[in-house]
């Protein structure tokens, strides 16, 4: 496998590009809008209205315009909606907190998952180092084996560690392979 290094991104830029980051900004929007709706139940309404009427009646021609204003101040709700907008300014303000907080547990994450990356890369060299070493073995053994100074069981031991070296190298690829993939989804890719 490749190198890692041409798939790192800076943590701070790839937060915007992750799912969970723009999750927990619509729960900062969508906080601060619930209390513009707590403020909007406190505040006085006015409504305004009108019409206009006509009527034919017995040959004579009526008509009129008519208008009407209303003005309703919620005295009796001040009370109970001042503690509910200190409450929804007070979850606004949790939000933000959640927001900044979650964020440094995305960029860990994205760390993490990096730090994980090279590991297994690193891995990855240590098996092919192994299976180099495996292989010089079973050459040796093999030689040792025609020239009559080693057992049969040596030589198939000899087999064994490199095929097991071999197995550990598939191995270590596939887990390489596992990490690459935890990296980019922590890095919204």
């Amino acid at each position: 496998p490749d190198q890692p290094e041409n798939l790192y991104r800076e943590p701070q830029q790839s937060l915007a590009l992750t799912n969970e980051y723009h999750l927990l900004e619509r729960q900062v929007e969508a906080n601060k809008l619930q209390y513009k709706m707590a403020v909007g139940k406190n505040l006085p309404t006015v409504a305004l209205g009108g019409g206009y009427m006509y009527d034919n009646l017995m040959e004579k021609d009526h008509s009129f315009w008519m208008g009407f204003a209303t003005v309703s101040v919620p005295i009796s709700g001040w009370w109970g909606g001042s503690h509910n907008m200190k409450k929804q300014k007070l979850q606004v303000r949790n939000a933000e907190n959640q927001l900044a907080d979650q964020s440094q547990m995305l960029v860990i994450r994205m760390q993490h998952a990096w730090n994980n990356l090279n590991d297994a890369y690193k891995q990855i060299q240590i098996a092919r180092l192994s299976i180099e070493q495996a292989d010089e073995n079973l050459r040796l053994n093999s030689d040792y084996y025609a020239a009559g100074t080693c057992t049969m069981s040596d030589l198939l031991y000899a087999q064994t560690l490199y095929q097991q070296s071999r197995d550990k190298y598939a191995e270590t690829c596939t887990q390489y392979e596992v990490k690459k993939r935890e990296y980019l989804q922590a890095t919204g890719r």
